[in-house]
């Protein structure tokens, strides 16, 4: 149980924030995490009990928080169960149910022999050891093992960690393990550390962080001093003093033009992003070199190699099949996988996308070399022959693959299907938006005789601003909102039909404000993009995910030199066609304003939108994506000073 803190107060309200959606977690065997979720209420009087948890988690309260963690005996696998907490409140209890998913997964790397932990000065940390932590400390995972009378060391890159106290932060940067500490003075903890069969624990103690290096003894440097490219792909130099502190930093000069990034005059703190580019040059080896200044005039050298590769008629691309031919009856889809392949081996990298074809062709992208195309002959007319094609580009070369559909057979209606499911729609006072036409027809795309029941408002007090109007396979929309406050308002539409009922959502925001025209920015699973936000600018983005067991990760990230970042997410489920209205920007300040006015927590959800406000330099939304969906993302910037070098994101398997 919780205690009592020392005042005579029961909480009238009291929530536990950050499980409103349960617990999911994914860790390496062995190696579990733990959570400290703050329990806030109207007074300092807690008193809080666990009434029932899954075998597989340790639950108990620590102040005014709820920590929970997971056993290091759990197999690999998926493990689920329910966290019930009862909480004393001034009129009787209030009970919490957080369900709870732990995806463990076996332990990364390889070592069959000694793990242990060196520093950048060369000192060896072996299993038992003490580390006295004052600040950021960087090591490399060494193993050590014999093989028949040979010994040899490996640095890993790949392992996995854990600790039992929140006295640091961990991370696997480029390689290298970086420990940061974050707790008190005398805050220690065990810290685990595994690859392969190999295991390490320490003790690490938080010691006194010093007063600064004494003048000149941090050296500035760059890491690494050397770029070799074979590709186009990004790489990161870290521009840091030898004590490991980030460096300000301004680039003097670009010796060579296929470096594309950075540019002469760019400015930055602690990281610098290369570029290169191949095009228009020949075969053969090109070297350049980047020079940064750090605040102090110190000037720094990067060397960059560029291969350019000759062209090998051994390393050729292959596709298989060269064409995609499928005959479907009406209303029903296939799944066919084309593979890429250069010279028999998986592609370096690979992506794919539709080059033609109507939305009966989807192409879900290149995974391997694997690309997965879906046809889908929903709607379509049977007797019809579709053609569209399939474009793939890999580390070997580009190919088209041309893709043909033949539709046969009669379809056989089964199910509703609606051209838009939620509707979302700003206004200006005293204005009224155009009409709307939703399609309502059956699997095969045929108009449906429908009806529509009465319709609900949200607030119950307004009313009468939405009429739906009825016909054959067409539901139109009109509006009259002339006459509504500025506010939020919601109708939910019945739809009933011999082949089953659906709901039609309207959500409506009116203001004094004019919706400002956002151009949507694609982006790619993985691929960060860099954007700069004015002080008020809204930026819209849209990408396609697909289904999964495990979360899409959607990020937005600001430069660790700025101190907050008024940086606010609103992510929208649109659908698998984008075919659900984006959000607005008078939606994600009418969010902030709740959330301002403690209406609403600064992370949370509604139906298929999910935001993530307020002051954060880093910003995530974690979403289990069920089917293969297109999101739209609006980043606003609520500042009134802009951001530059704002990464965004997203990942999903």
């Amino acid at each position: 149980n919780t205690g009592a803190s020392g005042n005579s107060c029961e909480p009238s309200s009291l929530q536990i924030q950050g499980v409103e959606k349960g617990i999911n977690t994914q860790f390496f065997a062995g190696f579990p995490p733990f959570y400290l979720y703050p329990i806030v209420s109207d007074c300092g009087a807690l008193n809080c009990r666990v009434v029932s948890k899954p075998a597989f988690v340790s639950v108990s309260f620590e102040g005014h928080n709820l920590r929970v963690s997971f056993s290091r005996d759990l197999s690999p696998g998926t493990h689920t169960g329910e966290i019930r907490i009862a909480c004393t409140v001034s009129d009787g209890e209030r009970n919490f149910v957080i369900p709870v998913r732990a995806e463990v997964n076996p332990v990364p790397g390889s070592c069959a022999g000694t793990l242990f932990l060196r520093d950048s000065g060369g000192q060896e940390y072996q299993n038992g050891a003490t580390i006295n932590l004052s600040s950021r400390k960087t090591f490399q995972v060494v193993c050590r093992q014999r093989v028949f009378i040979v010994e040899s060391e490996n640095v890993l890159s790949a392992y996995a960690f854990s600790w039992d106290e929140p006295c640091l932060t961990a991370e696997n940067v480029n390689g290298s393990l970086v420990l940061t500490p974050v707790g008190e003075e005398g805050c220690a903890t065990r810290f685990y550390l595994g690859a392969g069969e190999a295991r390490a624990t320490y003790t690490v103690k938080i010691g006194k962080a010093s007063s600064g290096p004494p003048p000149n003894s941090c050296t500035p440097l760059v890491n690494p001093s050397s770029l070799s490219f074979s590709d186009t792909d990004t790489k990161t130099v870290y521009v840091k003093d030898s004590c490991g502190n980030p460096l300000k930093y301004r680039v003097v000069s670009v010796s060579a033009s296929w470096i594309r990034a950075p540019r002469p005059g760019a400015t930055g703190s602690g990281a610098l992003r290369v570029s290169v580019s191949t095009t228009g040059l020949a075969a053969g080896t090109y070297r350049g070199r980047i020079v940064v200044e750090t605040e102090g005039g110190k000037q720094l050298t990067i060397n960059v190699t560029l291969s350019v590769p000759r062209t090998n008629p051994s390393s050729t691309l292959t596709v298989w099949p060269t064409e995609v031919v499928a005959t479907l009856e009406a209303g029903t889809s296939t799944t066919e996988t084309i593979t890429a392949t250069c010279s028999g081996r998986v592609p370096a990298s690979c992506t794919a996308s539709k080059a033609s074809g109507g939305a009966w062709l989807k192409v879900s992208g290149c995974k391997g070399s694997q690309v997965t195309v879906v046809l889908d002959a929903t709607g379509l007319t049977s007797g019809q022959v579709y053609k569209g094609s399939v474009s793939i580009n890999t580390s070997c070369g580009a190919k088209t693959v041309p893709v043909t559909l033949k539709v046969s057979g009669v379809c056989e209606p089964s199910s509703v299907k609606v051209s838009q499911s939620r509707v979302s729609l700003s206004v200006k006072k005293g204005t009224s938006p155009p009409a709307k036409v939703i399609s309502v027809t059956d699997n095969c795309g045929k108009p449906l005789a429908f009806d529509v029941g009465e319709v609900s408002y949200t607030p119950s007090t307004a009313t009468g601003w939405l009429d739906p109007s009825v016909a054959e396979g067409k539901l139109t929309l009109y509006f009259s909102t002339a006459s509504l406050e500025e506010g939020t308002y919601k109708a939910t539409i019945p739809v009933s039909t011999e082949l089953g009922d659906t709901t039609i959502t309207v959500e409506l925001t009116v203001s004094n404000e004019p919706e400002p025209e956002i151009k949507a920015i694609k982006l790619v699973n993985r691929k960060k993009i860099y954007q700069t936000f004015a002080a008020g600018e809204a930026k819209l983005f849209y990408f396609t995910a697909r289904a999964t067991t495990v979360p899409l990760s959607v990020n937005v990230q600001a430069p660790s030199h700025y101190s907050v970042a008024y940086l606010n997410m609103l992510l929208v489920n649109a659908g698998p066609d984008c075919s659900a209205d984006p959000p607005t920007v008078t939606q994600i300040k009418s969010l902030i304003k709740q959330m301002t006015l403690g209406q609403i927590d600064s992370v949370g959800a509604s139906d298929s939108m999910y935001w993530n406000l307020g002051g954060n330099l880093v910003k995530r939304i974690q979403v289990y994506n069920v089917e293969n969906t297109c999101w739209y993302l609006l980043v606003y910037n609520s500042a009134s000073k802009p951001y530059k070098d704002v990464i965004i994101g997203f990942s999903a398997p």
